[in-house]
């Protein structure tokens, strides 16, 4: 009977993996304790070994600081029975003794790992190291010329620009690049200044489904219309939804913000700007209607008691008002981009599910998740404020009375 050798499978989520990626971001490195590694996860570790994205590496135990869970530094000496750790700073032990997991060390196999990527995204071309923290993993095949798919490592937005505004003279080949990151978010300004260069970054979670397979269609829809807008004729699948869905506006979300409070957003090519609270209610509503949630209808309940996007009743309706006016339709309809469900305090957007576009697949809900937190935070801020301003006055009131 033949005994199966097959790697276990990988994905993004692999615990194991993300640690290691996300150190390298702040310090390049290859070699890890397999015991730092195997108390993230048992299972994932495995996995990394099972693929071969990690191997014994000989390295001398005593010439590095082992450090425990509780961030507890120690000096390693070996001894007649072992190796042990001497406290060297922290709340530890003064001595303990180390197991084979502590002083044993594996190599993070980078070039099998931008391999793998490579096979399951079907990527052309050689993958090389162009610097220590950008790694070209291949081409992706496009009728407008070929984008070139790089791993980038970056710390801080000043590291990131010099790196990545050499990709061009590095990788001749590309008309447009793609940065996969593992965790760091690039700052706006400097997402803008390189996606005029033809340079799109994105996290590991907003371009890798859990499979490492990447969303390529974000290159796809990085340039901005400046033509004259055609409303696209509905498709055989819209036209079963017409009944449903009235309007054939389209919405694109893209990446561009502002300022430090505004978004914009292409209502049937036409770039709008919405301020962040406008921009959070946009949204929440697109999603409900790309999860056909009621047919995308939201009500006051959802946006005030679950969502805490509005105060109360008034400006729930008052905002969804600012929203309506911002969205210009390209045809003329008897029913507007936001509709409203009259004596119900329910909104939605009309048009086609399908007419909502995103920079990527989980763009939408990651990007709504980031602004909601601001929303909230802010208003948190400013009922403080408030607070404290009428305690404050009650106070001064109090101690008139008390002189009176």
């Amino acid at each position: 009977m033949k005994i199966s050798c097959a790697p276990e499978k990988l994905y993004r989520s692999n615990k194991v993996l993300n640690h290691i990626l996300t150190c390298n971001e702040n310090v390049t490195k290859d070699i890890f304790r397999e015991g730092q590694l195997q108390s993230l996860s048992a299972q994932d570790h495995k996995v990394l070994l099972s693929n071969e994205l990690l191997s014994e590496a000989f390295q001398d135990p005593q010439r590095s600081i082992y450090y425990d869970a509780n961030k507890t530094a120690y000096k390693v000496r070996r001894e007649d029975d072992g190796y042990f750790g001497y406290r060297l700073r922290g709340d530890g032990d003064s001595r303990i003794k180390l197991g084979t997991p502590e002083t044993k060390f594996l190599r993070f196999e980078r070039d099998k790992f931008i391999g793998l990527i490579q096979a399951k995204n079907s990527l052309t071309g050689k993958s090389a190291d162009l610097t220590e923290r950008m790694v070209f993993a291949g081409y992706h095949k496009q009728k407008k010329g070929d984008v070139g798919v790089v791993l980038g490592l970056f710390p801080s937005d000043a590291i990131c620009e010099k790196e990545l505004l050499s990709l061009p003279s590095r990788v001749t080949g590309a008309k447009k690049f793609l940065v996969l990151c593992p965790q760091y978010e690039i700052g706006t300004k400097l997402n803008t200044k390189l996606a005029d260069k033809g340079i799109f970054c994105y996290q590991f979670e907003l371009i890798f489904d859990d499979d490492l397979k990447i969303d390529l269609s974000v290159v796809k829809s990085e340039e901005i219309v400046t033509s004259k807008f055609e409303v696209p004729e509905l498709t055989p699948t819209e036209q079963k939804y017409s009944k449903d869905y009235p309007r054939k506006d389209v919405i694109k979300f893209t990446d561009n913000e502002v300022g430090t409070r505004s978004y914009e957003v292409l209502i049937n090519g036409q770039a709008v700007q919405f301020e962040y609270s406008l921009f959070g209610l946009l949204l929440f509503m697109a999603m409900a209607l790309k999860k056909a949630t009621d047919k995308g209808w939201i009500s006051l309940e959802m946006a005030l008691d679950k969502e805490k996007l509005v105060r109360d009743q008034p400006h729930f309706h008052r905002i969804m008002s600012e929203l309506s006016k911002k969205l210009v339709p390209v045809e003329d309809n008897k029913i507007k981009i936001i509709e409203n469900l009259k004596r119900q305090s329910k909104y939605r957007i009309s048009t086609m599910p399908s007419r909502i576009e995103t920079p990527s697949s989980k763009w939408l809900s990651a990007k709504y998740k980031k602004i909601k937190a601001e929303i909230i935070k802010e208003r948190d801020a400013r009922d403080e404020k408030n607070e404290l301003a009428k305690k404050a006055k009650l106070g001064i009131e109090s101690g008139k009375r008390s002189r009176n």
